[in-house]
């Protein structure tokens, strides 16, 4: 008995399994949409796939249509599920051999993060020691080119997984291999070194500066050095207007699908090509003009498809990365790929040959043959062909805006520098810098390079609730949520703050009472104006300088900056943001001597602190109203009787107890004299 598709029954348990395509050839199960619960939406795809093998326990053969599938890493071993037609889930238990050699860089990555999901805080060498035991021979000095091969994958499980995104080993492998997934090559004029990557959907890399790009004679995007630096996060100008060329015909369309989408985005995780649904039908049916006009109609409806690149124009079967004849050989001018094996004798690896022109280079794309087909005409002078073929959208048109761009740019990396500066003087060694709403997560990174070449070594943690492409000491949770004992104490402690405003400064307000919960010494913030004062607060802070200039024009924001549509965000504050340096009551005096000796207190400032030490100079030498006289003749009087007494002196309306608040802190309270002597 065989169960099928046309079966109402569905097994719970298969084992050696495998999985198929409607052409009866083997595919993995990752080319189907995965679905991470019930509830989420899958991305729709007209692919079909079958799973093939037999039930637990059973001579069962099974052959079903499957539309998704799921890992659960939360039990004692990782669970790997396939989604029926009729949408019930069938445990996958072990693969058939010849499969499972197939997919078994997959079921490692899975090993992978089953592993740090129960234990997070593990070593490589326990990771090795996992990984052997569970597949007997296994050459770890391979598993960043798998790790790589599968970050895209990986950081799907991470956005969802708070454990893994505080593994420290995860934290690791991204760091070091992250930028990989991006192309090693420039896409204007193909050859590598210092690059700039896309984050964008076209996972492009570009030659920022004339210099990065001198050796190759690259045109380059131009930029310079200083505004290169002050990029967080880079989109091109095609990601960055959903304005994307067809990887076919190489016209520029439309790939914003909330206006109508003129080109789409093949859906490999590892693929940046956008093509028009016509081009890539005919590409990928040439025989069949029927079957190419039904498949055009299903992609410009949405459906999901895989272009051309990924199987071999001549054998039609996909890559093997594990065997070096295997191998692609890719076109970086349109969407041909062949096996190394498959390659025509034409596309030369030297020019040594008369008439030949070297039309092929190891060494430049990882694992992979980067090739000029036959349809393009090599330039000896540039050993490429014609470097016209990146079009961004309309940049005649646009010229203006580039411009302003990059002022802003250059712009925001003198004041990126100006900020840390004037900031890492406060700092002591062995402080722990807390950076809340961390956005790119740029400014701990920053403050850290300063400090370490100052012989200052510090402690970092940096939080938000967006995953940033930096991942350096970042913890990804709602900072609303944490719980007092997780950080240092008060006398180590430095918050930076740049939260969300809300309407009226409330959101801002929520996220500053919560750090103050935990006590800093110190406490930086950048704020609307409206957000309410700290020395207003219940236990209020000093204000030590206010700087509204620092970040009072366009630039301040983040350059790059998308919205939830993937809109480009408006570049510009409509009213700037407050720079503000505010000090325990504790620590004041140690600050506004660093403050005064740097010049960042402002004149008005300045002249405010001399008059209120001249206020307090007066306040100390006037007599004393015979009722005060009299009260202070009490021995025993408490710091709180002396404070009341005190603000008894005559003043003025303005000052009246200030200063002399901040003397009995010292003067009568041990805990806060002992605190103070330790500074």
């Amino acid at each position: 008995m065989t169960f099928s598709d046309d079966e109402e029954t569905v097994p719970e348990f298969v084992t050696d399994y495998y999985f198929l395509d409607d052409d009866e050839s083997a595919i993995s199960f990752t080319d189907l949409p995965i679905q991470f619960d019930s509830a989420e939406e899958m991305n729709a795809t007209n692919r079909k796939a079958f799973l093939s093998g037999v039930t637990e326990g059973g001579p069962l053969k099974v052959y079903i249509q499957v539309i998704a599938w799921r890992l659960d890493i939360g039990d004692d071993q990782p669970k790997l599920m396939a989604l029926s037609k009729e949408e019930k889930w069938i445990n996958l238990l072990k693969p058939r051999k010849s499969y499972g050699e197939m997919i078994r860089t997959i079921l490692i990555i899975f090993q992978f993060l089953h592993f740090l999901k129960k234990k997070p805080r593990k070593s490589v060498k326990s990771l090795r020691a996992h990984l052997c035991e569970v597949f007997g021979t296994f050459a770890f000095k391979h598993f960043k080119k798998d790790f790589r091969e599968y970050i895209s994958l990986i950081k799907l499980f991470i956005v969802r997984d708070d454990t893994l995104a505080k593994a420290p080993l995860l934290l690791e492998f991204l760091n070091e291999v992250g930028a990989d997934l991006c192309d090693s090559v420039c896409a204007i004029c193909d050859d590598g070194g210092e690059l700039l990557c896309c984050e964008g959907r076209c996972m492009r890399s570009f030659h920022a500066t004339e210099s990065a790009g001198e050796d190759s004679g690259c045109n380059s995007l131009g930029y310079s050095k200083a505004q290169v630096e002050a990029i967080q996060i880079f989109l091109c100008k095609n990601c960055q207007y959903n304005q994307h060329q067809c990887f076919a015909c190489g016209k520029l369309g439309s790939s914003d699908k909330s206006a109508g989408a003129e080109v789409f985005c093949c859906v490999s995780a590892t693929c940046g090509h956008f093509y028009h649904p016509k081009c890539v039908a005919e590409l990928l049916c040439p025989d069949n003009k029927s079957k190419a006009s039904k498949y055009q109609k299903r992609i410009a409806a949405g459906k999901s498809f895989t272009c051309p690149v990924h199987k071999c124009v001549v054998c039609r079967q996909r890559e093997n990365k594990e065997f070096r004849e295997l191998q692609f050989a890719m076109c970086r001018r349109c969407p041909k790929s062949y096996h190394r094996k498959c390659l025509p004798r034409e596309i030369a690896f030297e020019d040594t040959r008369e008439g030949t022109v070297q039309r092929a280079w190891d060494g430049l794309l990882p694992n992979c043959t980067l090739i000029y087909c036959l349809n393009h005409t090599v330039m000896e002078e540039l050993t490429t062909p014609a470097r016209d073929h990146v079009i961004f959208p309309d940049v005649a048109g646009n010229k203006k805006i580039m411009v302003m761009q990059k002022k802003e740019l250059e712009i925001l990396a003198k004041k990126t520098s100006q900020i840390v500066n004037k900031l890492q003087c406060y700092v002591q060694h062995g402080d722990m810098i807390v950076d809340l709403c961390c956005d790119a997560n740029a400014f701990s990174q920053l403050m850290k390079e300063k400090l370490d070449a100052s012989g200052k070594i510090c402690h970092f943690q940096s939080c938000d609730i967006i995953q940033p492409k930096n991942f350096c000491n970042f913890e990804k949770r709602d900072w609303l949520h944490a719980k007092p004992g997780e950080l240092s104490i008060g006398s180590k402690l430095i918050m930076v703050l740049n939260p969300p405003s809300g309407v009226k400064a409330t959101d801002a307000n929520k996220f500053i009472d919560k750090a103050l919960t935990f006590k800093p010494k110190l406490l930086i913030l950048t704020v609307p104006e409206e957000t309410e004062r700290l020395d207003r607060k219940s236990e209020p802070y000093d204000l030590i300088w206010e700087d509204s200039e620092m970040l009072s024009d366009k630039s301040f924001s983040l350059s790059g900056s998308v919205d939830v549509n993937d809109h480009q965000a408006e570049q510009g504050n409509l009213k700037p943001p407050v720079l503000y340096l505010w000090s325990h009551p504790t620590w004041t005096k140690i600050y506004e001597d660093i403050a005064m000796e740097h010049g960042h207190t402002s004149p008005k400032h300045r002249q405010h602190c001399a008059e209120e030490e001249s206020q307090m100079q007066r306040l100390a030498t006037a007599p004393l109203v015979e009722e005060d006289a009299e009260e202070c003749r009490k021995k025993d009087a408490t710091p709180d009787e002396g404070a009341r007494i005190c603000k008894k002196r005559p003043s003025s309306e303005n000052h009246e107890g200030v200063s002399c608040k901040k003397t009995l802190k010292s003067k009568h309270n041990p805990c806060h004299a002992e605190e103070e002597s330790r500074v």
